[in-house]
């Protein structure tokens, strides 16, 4: 994902996660740590390491920019796996 910050305070990369929230468990890692502080109105890129599951079918998952145990921002992905 390509994400913006919107808000008026910094995505200190101490402090903010990105995190799996629902949804099928194709991803490798369930929680990433921001690799970078984001200022107001920054934007950064989010990559989320996944294996497609082995059967066919359309499988989603939803994910979470986490501050302070606060969900910031809900990101969703979708994959349609094909024999």
């Amino acid at each position: 994902w390509r994400v913006r910050n919107t808000s008026s305070q910094a995505w200190n990369q101490a402090e903010v996660d990105y995190v799996f929230v629902s949804g099928t468990d194709f991803h490798r890692q369930a929680a990433y740590d921001f690799r970078e502080t984001v200022q107001p109105n920054g934007e950064v890129n989010i990559i989320v390491d996944v294996m497609a599951p082995s059967q066919p079918g359309r499988y989603s998952a939803t994910w979470a920019i986490v501050r302070g145990g606060q969900q910031v921002c809900l990101m969703s992905a979708t994959i349609d796996v094909v024999e």
